[in-house]
C-alpha cells in the first residue's frame, strides 16, 4: 500500500534553530553573553538565572566534528587525541571534542570556540567529569560539576527524598559559584521560567511520542533528530516550547489526513541507540525496503517526569501527561529539576524497569521489532542493553543487536551491519531484492 506523504514543516524550523545555535557558538566571545561548555544533559536550567548565555553541548559538538567537519577533520581529531595518550576505548564524544580543542579547529572552518566563562558536567556516566576536567585544565577556566550518585535497589520514598534533597543542595551551591565566577547576581525568576519552559517542552515531546502510535506513522528516525536535540540542548527556551507545540499540532494534522513519514510503510521498527552519525545512509537503506523507522523509542526518558508514574514509581507511555504541573515558584522549580534527574537516572540504572517501559512504548507504537546497538563509543548507553533487549524479547517483540560506534567510523563495519539487518528483516518477512 502506498500512503500519501509530505514534508514536515516544523522540521525546517527545528533544523534552522539547531543551525542558529551552532553559528552563535562558533562566533561567541567573552562579554555580556558568556559561552559555557558542558555535557548535553546537564540541567542547564540552573544556569539560566545568570541571564542570557551560549551553551556548547559537547555531544552535539562532537557530532558536528564528523558531520560538518568532514572525514579529514574527524581523522585529525581522533589521531591528535590518541597522540596525547588517550585510549580509543574512552567516550567517543569526549575524544572528538578534545581533538577539536587541541587542534584549535572547529567544524565550520574557524578556531575552537572562544574561552568559556566556565565548563560544567553532570556525572551520571563514567566519562563526563574527566571529559570536562581535561577541557577545564586546557582552557584554564573553572569546572563546575554536579554529582548524580543515584543507585536504587528496592528503595522507597525516603530514598527518593534523600536523592532529590542532595541534588537541590548542589544546585544552590552552584548558584553561589556562578555568582562568584561571573560577577552577576542570580535571578531566581529566570530560573523558574527556564524550568517551566523545560517542563512544557517535555510535555509536548511526550504527546508527540504518544501520537506516533498512529498508522501510518507520522514521524520517523530522521524527522525526530532536531526535536530530540533541542529538547536535550535548550529545553529552557520559549522557542523550544513553541517549536514542540507546533510539532504536535502538525502531527495531529498529519494523522487526521493519513499522511505518512514513510509512504511505503510495510513494517515498523525502532532503533534503540544513538544513530551512527557517520553512516546515516543505514536508515535510507531500511526505508528503501519498506521499513518505517519509527525512531528511538527509549528517548521517551527525556519526558519521563511529565507522565503520571505507575503505582510503583515506574513509567509507561500510556499514563496521563501532567500538563498542569509546571513549576511556578523557586521551591517547586528546584524540586522538579531534582525529581526529573532522579527519575531519568533511576530508569537508566535499572535495566529491567527500563525494558518494561520501553516495551510499553514499542506496543504503543505498534512496532514489529526493535534494533539494539552495543555502542563501543558510549559505555553509559550500552550499560544493561542486553537485559533491556531480553525483557523486550520476553514480551514477544522481535529484536536484533549490532555493534558499532556512533562517532568513530573506524569502529563500524557496514557489511557486517547490513548482513545482520537483512537477516533480521527476512525473519520479519521482508526479503532482500534479487
Amino acid at each position: 500500500m502506498q500512503y500519501p506523504t509530505e514534508p514536515l514543516e516544523t522540521y525546517r524550523w527545528g533544523k534552522e534553530y539547531r543551525s542558529r545555535m551552532f553559528k552563535e557558538i562558533s562566533q561567541a566571545s567573552e562579554g555580556a553573553r558568556p559561552l559555557i561548555i558542558g555535557n548535553m544533559n546537564f540541567p542547564k536550567e540552573i544556569i539560566t538565572g545568570i541571564g542570557d548565555f551560549n551553551y556548547m553541548a559537547g555531544e552535539s559538538y562532537a557530532v558536528s566534528v564528523i558531520r560538518e567537519g568532514g572525514a579529514e577533520l574527524a581523522q585529525a581529531c581522533a589521531e591528535e587525541t590518541e597522540r596525547r595518550g588517550f585510549a580509543r576505548d574512552l567516550c567517543a564524544y569526549a575524544r572528538y571534542s578534545w581533538g577539536s580543542m587541541f587542534l584549535n579547529r572547529n567544524p565550520w572552518g574557524g578556531a575552537f570556540p572562544s574561552k568559556p566563562a566556565f565548563v560544567c558536567s553532570f556525572t551520571n556516566c563514567e566519562s563526563r567529569t574527566k571529559w570536562f576536567q581535561v577541557m577545564s585544565e586546557h582552557l584554564g577556566v573553572p569546572h563546575l560539576s554536579l554529582d548524580c550518585g543515584f543507585v536504587e535497589e528496592g528503595q522507597g520514598p525516603e530514598y527518593q527524598k534523600h536523592c532529590t534533597d542532595y541534588m537541590k543542595g548542589q544546585f544552590e551551591a552552584m548558584v553561589e559559584q556562578m555568582e562568584r565566577i561571573t560577577g552577576k547576581r542570580y535571578n531566581w525568576d529566570l530560573f523558574v521560567e527556564g524550568v517551566a519552559n523545560r517542563y512544557l517542552s517535555r510535555c509536548y515531546l511526550a504527546e508527540a511520542f504518544q501520537l506516533n502510535g498512529a498508522v501510518p506513522a507520522p514521524m520517523e528516525q530522521k524527522l525526530w533528530l532536531p526535536f530530540l536535540m533541542i529538547n536535550e540542548w535548550v529545553p529552557y527556551t520559549a522557542e523550544t516550547v513553541a517549536i514542540m507545540k507546533a510539532l504536535c499540532d502538525e502531527i495531529k494534522s498529519r494523522i487526521a489526513r493519513g499522511i505518512a513519514a514513510d509512504p511505503q510503510e510495510r513494517i515498523r521498527i525502532t532503533h534503540e541507540g544513538m544513530s551512527p552519525y557517520h553512516s546515516l545512509f543505514m536508515f535510507s537503506y531500511l526505508r528503501q525496503r519498506g521499513v518505517a523507522m519509527l525512531g528511538w523509542a527509549a528517548n521517551i526518558h527525556h519526558a519521563i517526569s511529565s507522565f503520571e508514574p505507575n503505582e510503583d514509581g515506574s513509567f509507561s507511555i500510556d499514563r496521563p501527561i501532567l500538563w498542569n504541573k509546571a513549576p511556578r515558584t523557586r521551591a517547586e522549580a528546584l524540586e522538579h529539576l531534582a525529581y526529573h534527574e532522579f527519575r531519568e537516572d533511576r530508569e537508566h540504572v535499572n535495566p529491567i524497569e527500563r525494558g518494561h517501559s520501553l516495551t510499553s512504548t514499542l506496543r504503543r507504537w505498534k512496532a514489529d521489532g526493535a534494533i539494539f546497538v552495543m555502542d563501543r563509543g558510549c559505555a553509559y548507553y550500552s550499560t544493561g542493553v542486553l537485559d533491556v533487549k531480553r525483557t523486550v524479547q520476553e514480551a514477544g517483540i522481535p529484536t536484533m543487536l549490532y555493534e558499532g560506534n556512533r562517532v568513530d567510523a573506524r569502529e563500524w563495519s557496514w557489511p557486517h551491519v547490513q548482513d545482520a539487518l537483512d537477516t533480521f528483516l527476512e525473519s520479519l518477512g521482508v526479503h532482500s531484492k534479487a
